[in-house]
């Protein structure tokens, strides 16, 4: 089987399995008031499974930049950054929000 389609199928089947698992937490807190909080509940069901643990996510916050937000070479600044850290961390895809008043800015910088 090619891999494009095995790892899509693979997401296939985690996504339904995501979907299964939230749907049947929904269920269960209906009729039994002493379910655990949701992360206690999917850990119990991890461990009932007899599955191991995915691997933790790390975050990174850099310090702010001393520069006026609103700027585009502080925009662009940051977008470096991000991209930056997201080739460290082995990912693909950078994701880059803002707020309104800086996306105007932001997609004139991404057709520079």
């Amino acid at each position: 089987m090619c891999t494009v389609f095995k790892s899509l199928s693979e997401k296939i089947d985690k996504m339904n399995r995501a979907n299964n698992i939230d749907f049947k937490f929904l269920q269960t807190i209906v009729h039994d008031p002493t379910v655990p909080e949701y992360h206690g509940y999917n850990t119990k069901i991890a461990r009932e499974a007899m599955q191991g643990q995915e691997p933790k996510t790390h975050v990174k916050n850099y310090t702010l930049i001393n520069m006026n937000p609103a700027e585009p070479h502080t925009i662009l600044t940051t977008m470096q950054l991000v991209r930056s850290a997201t080739e460290n961390a082995g990912q693909t895809y950078t994701v880059f929000t803002n707020d309104q008043q800086l996306f105007k800015i932001t997609t004139e910088i991404t057709w520079w």
